[in-house]
């Protein structure tokens, strides 16, 4: 158990560790942190602790290199994207998106990432040079509540969420990376339409369902993207369920309202 949590959102699995982003106090500043843990829970240290606002989603691109969407407290209209160094433990470089609502982020290789903004319903590839330095340019404009985004055999997949304020969210989209062959894999909105979370392993799609963080109300989806069509819905002891992983046959997952990590075996 990772007693450090508090209010997290993203889980990513690298090198059999795990690493959950947290929140801590909206609106406060530097109040968000980086846990990294053992896969069980154990030796849990916080990374980047005082240098982060909110912390929402986070990619590594290399095995020491992760780029971070970051709430910028200084202004409501725009959002961070952090360049951050695990090993040494440090912020390298940030830059300022002129975005309401920043949301989702996914490796794509060691120089590129995309990430998506929840209300303006877009899609930006974002770059890393040689020196650093970090820039972007927007592919969509179009996704309906872009929130959590996947990269997988060359293609991005988007969930929709109506958390950006639509109520046509909650659809699974995929495009490739300069914004073209989009499609809307579902034919209507799945769940709530909550949906906050995003993988793909072979022909199956992962989409989690924040349902509005009532106790045990979340749900994961799983989508056949062979057959376009919902063939699974996880339920149970599913509570603010937000961003996950997925290794083997366990899907990682953290739960704001209680401050924990979730294991959760997957049924086939």
């Amino acid at each position: 158990m990772i007693t450090a949590l508090d209010n997290p959102n993203a889980v990513v699995l690298l090198r059999n560790k795990v690493y959950i982003s947290n929140l801590g106090k909206r609106g406060n500043a530097k109040d968000g942190f980086i846990i990294s843990a053992n896969i069980d829970g154990s030796n849990a240290v916080k990374l980047f602790d005082g240098e982060l606002n909110s912390p929402k989603d986070f990619a590594f691109i290399t095995d020491d290199l992760m780029l971070i969407v970051d709430e910028s407290l200084s202004n409501e209209n725009s959002d961070n994207i952090v360049l951050a160094n695990i090993k040494k433990n440090e912020i390298i470089s940030t830059l300022n998106i002129d975005s309401s609502s920043l949301s989702g982020i996914t490796f794509i290789d060691e120089n590129k990432a995309a990430a998506t903004d929840v209300k303006l319903n877009k899609v930006y590839i974002i770059d890393v040079d040689d020196s650093y330095n970090i820039s972007y340019k927007e592919i969509a404009n179009d996704i309906i509540g872009a929130n959590a985004i996947t990269y997988y055999d060359g293609m991005l997949y988007i969930a929709g969420s109506t958390f950006g304020g639509d109520e046509y969210g909650g659809n699974i989209y995929t495009m490739d990376i300069e914004g073209q062959q989009q499609q809307m894999l579902t034919k209507e909105p799945i769940g709530s339409g909550q949906l906050n979370g995003i993988k793909v392993v072979g022909n199956l799609i992962y989409v989690s369902d924040y349902n509005n963080g009532n106790e045990n109300a979340s749900v994961i989806y799983v989508f056949d993207r062979e057959y376009n069509e919902l063939t699974q819905k996880m339920v149970g002891a599913l509570t603010a369920i937000t961003n996950f992983d997925i290794q083997g046959n366990f899907i990682y997952t953290s739960s704001r309202q209680n401050n924990t990590l979730k294991k959760i075996r997957i049924v086939k």
